[in-house]
């Protein structure tokens, strides 16, 4: 399933539910646990870096899968809040430091 998401040919409600909701379910406590604000920067940064790989190879998998549905709302939805998680992402990133 992940190499077809990669590839696009994957449904968006696949890409989205069952890979994009568990990785997010784990990854987002898992990093809210290690990064703290006194993390060490050697820490931060070694956190970070898997997850932003894991989290920008489904936001990938998930914008290239979002016209695989019947409904083009739901791609359009998919993409908006897709651009809404980076942008949060980048803000809480900037903000963070």
């Amino acid at each position: 399933m992940f190499k077809r998401a990669w590839n696009g040919q994957e449904p968006l409600w696949k890409v989205w539910w069952l890979i994009g909701v568990p990785l997010n379910l784990l990854l987002i406590p898992l990093l809210a646990v290690l990064v703290t604000p006194k993390t060490p920067a050697m820490v931060y940064f070694g956190a970070l870096v898997p997850y932003l790989l894991v989290f920008f190879a489904w936001i990938r998998a998930a914008w290239i899968c979002a016209p695989n549905v019947e409904r083009r709302v739901w791609m359009i939805l998919a993409r908006v809040v897709l651009v809404f998680r980076v942008c949060s992402l980048a803000k809480l990133l900037l903000v963070w430091n």
